[in-house]
């Protein structure tokens, strides 16, 4: 009998272990599922970001997340600016004749008007109010910068503080 009862407890702890095990699994899920959307707010306001300092005039934003188009999940986010558009709309226009043909501008394929590439790649988080994002801008051969948005959370949602750019485009040559 004791061998039995012995056998019972230990069926019962073992469940229980599993239950636990089960409950932490989850528990990282529903971590990586919230990250996964921070991780989105925090791109989001890079790219609002982007557009809210953009200086020359465009027809189109043309967004990128980590290089790639963006997808028309995160471009939902961007209803209220019909400008807004993955980067497969546009197009780097180039100018001249046979092999001399250099790259030139970015267009917007459908109205052949001048746009912007934006990428709010990598994230980086620095603390849990806190995170780092690799992009940058692409307008034209001599008009590009690729740097580190260093972004925070207040009351107010995620804000950008401010761009450190790594690399540039330049009159002095690329660097």
């Amino acid at each position: 009998m004791t061998g039995s009862l012995g056998m019972r407890v230990g069926t019962k702890i073992a469940g229980l272990a599993l239950l636990a095990i089960a409950a932490a699994q989850l528990t990282v899920l529903a971590q990586d599922r919230n990250r996964e959307a921070e991780t989105a707010d925090v791109r989001e306001a890079v790219v609002r970001y982007q557009i809210k300092t953009w200086y020359l005039s465009v027809d189109s934003y043309c967004v990128s997340v980590n290089r790639r188009s963006a997808r028309r999940e995160f471009l939902e986010r961007f209803v209220d600016s019909p400008k807004v558009k993955p980067s497969s709309a546009c197009i780097e226009a180039r100018r001249g004749f046979g092999r001399a043909r250099m790259p030139s501008w970015v267009s917007d394929k459908q109205t052949g008007q001048p746009a912007v590439m934006f990428d709010a790649g990598a994230v980086r988080w620095v603390g849990d109010n806190a995170a780092e994002v690799k992009g940058g801008y692409y307008c034209a051969y001599r008009c590009w910068a690729g740097g580190v948005y260093h972004v925070v959370r207040d009351e107010n949602g995620w804000t950008v503080l401010d761009f450190t750019i790594e690399r540039q485009s330049g009159a002095d040559g690329d660097r």
